[in-house]
């Protein structure tokens, strides 16, 4: 006859490693399916209308960083609506690359922000998001993509585009002044 042993309690750290097991289970359940992410990125291309007026400024981008393989579209949209940006360089469909333009954001340049804005976004095909994600780590890459612009726009092309960007910055600002002097 087989012994009738008492398990007792189950040891603390058998329990951490199973609770640890449950959360990486619903944390994998919870990642979008790959075909929610390419119908989501699909879905940021389709909702734009292609914009031409960038056609030299783009050929000569092509031809300084040497990729003439590569195409390079803007599309204007209801970016900001919808995703939550006014500019972005949409990689994932790479040799073909898709700069964003929020449509409202657009219809506020001038021309020259406009070309400010399609090379500073040129300037992420070169240089990528880092990985850490780092304010520090970030405003470096930012400042990069700037600086790739600037051989194709005026710096002070780029540098009122980055005010008209982060106007809301400004007002905010503005008004918090207005507060503490207690008008």
């Amino acid at each position: 006859m087989p012994e009738n042993r008492s398990q007792g309690p189950i040891p603390p750290l058998l329990l951490f490693f199973a609770f640890l097991a449950y959360i990486a289970s619903i944390f994998i359940l919870l990642q979008p399916p790959e075909e929610l992410i390419v119908a989501q990125h699909s879905a940021m291309v389709s909702v734009g209308k292609p914009v031409n007026e960038f056609d030299n400024l783009i050929a000569r981008i092509k031809k300084d960083i040497g990729q003439d393989n590569i195409e390079i579209k803007v599309l204007v949209g209801p970016y900001f609506r919808y995703f939550g940006f006014i500019g972005y360089l949409h990689d994932e469909f790479s040799p073909t690359y898709f700069i964003l333009v929020d449509e409202d954001f657009y219809n506020e340049l001038t021309p020259e922000k406009r070309e400010a804005l399609a090379a500073h976004e040129s300037g992420h095909i070169l240089h990528r998001y880092p990985r850490d994600g780092s304010r520090a780590a970030v405003t470096e890459f930012q400042v990069l993509t700037d600086e790739f612009g600037a051989k194709f726009v005026h710096p002070d092309h780029l540098k009122s585009l980055l005010k008209k960007a982060n106007s809301d910055y400004f007002i905010r600002v503005s008004h918090l002044d207005k507060l503490a002097q207690g008008k």
